[in-house]
């Protein structure tokens, strides 16, 4: 699997559609985070409740992958995307 990807934005409906038309996305945990724990979402915003992990491939060049993470709203478009 590949690194957690910092660079991959998903601020934005419109950001989050492009993301899916580019790479294959999946679901691949939900972690609900123990008092005081932050995580940094791919939207930016400061994750202190729960988040989700998707992994990725590139629909052009499979060997491009990586992992992505982000809150609860990003992580139901997503899933609404994927058809999930």
């Amino acid at each position: 699997m590949g690194q957690v990807c910092r660079e991959i934005n998903c601020r934005g409906e419109e950001r989050r559609k492009e993301i899916v038309r580019l790479f294959k996305v999946d679901i691949m945990s939900r972690i609900k985070l123990l008092p005081g724990q932050e995580h940094i979402g791919c939207t930016g915003d400061q994750l202190e409740n729960e988040y989700y992990c998707f992994s990725y491939s590139n629909r052009k060049n499979q060997k491009k992958k990586g992992v992505f993470v982000c809150g609860s709203h990003a992580a139901k478009h997503f899933l609404e995307l994927i058809n999930t």
